[in-house]
């Protein structure tokens, strides 16, 4: 099988693996719940990216009130993922290098949130 390189159809290729493995994980979600919700995850771990990026670029972001903010779009993922029994399964990973959102899901990890390139 060919490699894809088109970012938006590695991001769909990635939230559908991400989707299959939350029903094997959680089978009590239908099909639309989980795909929401990885929706969900990867449009917020998206603005963490960012946000991280600007933690380590610019003094602006370095600020307290900017942390907070992040820490609080941080809380609302994990009070997602509770809502759900997932909270345990979830990690952040706030170097702007990488993904910020490591899903642990059948021993396998997701990472979701970061750019592709």
């Amino acid at each position: 099988m060919a490699r894809t390189t088109h970012p938006r159809l590695t991001m769909a290729k990635v939230k559908f693996e991400v989707t299959v493995a939350l029903g094997e994980q959680c089978p009590q979600l239908d099909w639309r719940t989980r795909y929401d919700l990885v929706d969900y995850l990867q449009r917020a771990s998206a603005i963490l990216h960012t946000r991280y990026e600007n933690a380590c670029s610019y003094a602006w972001a370095s600020t307290e009130q900017y942390e907070r903010q992040t820490a609080s779009r941080e809380a609302c993922i994990l009070a997602t993922l509770r809502e759900h029994g997932l909270a345990d399964c979830a990690e952040f990973q706030t170097d702007p290098r990488g993904w910020p959102l490591v899903l642990r899901l059948n021993g396998r990890e997701y990472r979701l949130g970061g750019k592709l390139s």
